[in-house]
């Protein structure tokens, strides 16, 4: 965490005005074999709270019970990195509805794991190389000449 020197693929990025919502038993896919699942909300306690578990591929990476107006945060290593921000929701409000009680979220973010790398000097991305490359900060340089323009 916190290093200018790792990258990662971001897979899924809510806009701030996106909300998702769900009931017990609804599976959001949020991508690159990513799915939140919901498995229980409940409106009646308190705090309001509902019971989630991420999966990747189908299998069970984390399992946490999560309440009203806090972020759910699944953490894990990622290239040596302990504790590091893998997936992030807001859980915005828990309500009743007619049928069952449902949970409104927002402020979601992936990374995918797999997609991790580390940068390292003489590395290159298009026509820019990597001449430093540590963990306060990355200087790429190019021999060419480039053209910049409006929306490119």
């Amino acid at each position: 965490g916190g290093k200018t020197n790792k990258i990662t693929k971001l897979v899924m990025e809510m806009d701030e005005d996106e909300k998702k919502t769900g009931t017990a038993g609804s599976n959001l896919d949020l991508g690159s074999g990513y799915s939140l699942n919901v498995q229980e909300v409940d409106a009646r306690a308190s705090p309001r709270q509902a019971w989630f578990q991420l999966k990747k591929d189908g299998k069970t990476i984390d399992d946490a019970i999560v309440n009203e107006k806090q972020n759910y945060t699944y953490s894990t290593t990622v290239l040596g990195d302990a504790d590091t921000p893998v997936f992030r929701i807001f859980i915005d409000s828990i309500f009743s509805g007619t049928e069952t009680s449902m949970i409104q979220m927002k402020y979601g973010w992936l990374i995918d794991t797999a997609s991790a790398k580390e940068i390292k000097v003489g590395d290159t991305f298009g026509t820019m190389e990597i001449v430093t490359a540590d963990a306060g900060s990355i200087v790429l340089k190019n021999q060419n000449s480039i053209t910049l323009s409006k929306g490119s």
